[in-house]
């Protein structure tokens, strides 16, 4: 739905006039299915008035959920390297292990050649 038939449509059914929770813009938000940032423009636009402060603490809360999704983002990021630093060191680990142990197997065969060969 655009702008204008939003706008529209809360005009239409009288929504600002007849919402009954507390929030007035989260409800718009999650009604019309858009940002707080827009239901703050788009209440404006219906002749809402709401205050600077309550604005102001919007845009800051937006900005906390942003940085909070980059940091979780970040961290999840460096977990996966470790994860694969991990995994790199067991792959090294298990080449050494099978290296060492066809080396064995070849000393073995030679051995066993040898006390045949007595």
């Amino acid at each position: 739905m655009t702008r204008s038939a939003r706008l529209a449509s809360a005009k239409a059914t009288g929504w600002v006039e007849k919402y009954p929770g507390k929030n007035l813009v989260r409800g718009y938000a999650r009604w019309f299915g858009v940002d707080l940032v827009c239901a703050l423009t788009e209440l404006r636009a219906l002749g809402v008035k709401i205050d600077h402060e309550r604005e102001k603490q919007i845009r800051v809360t937006i900005a906390n959920r942003a940085r909070e999704r980059k940091e979780q983002r970040e961290a999840s990021r460096a977990a996966d390297a470790a994860w694969a630093a991990e995994v790199a060191w067991a792959a090294e680990a298990a080449e050494a292990a099978w290296a060492a142990w066809a080396a064995w197997a070849d000393e073995a065969a030679v051995l066993a050649d040898e006390w045949d060969a007595d």
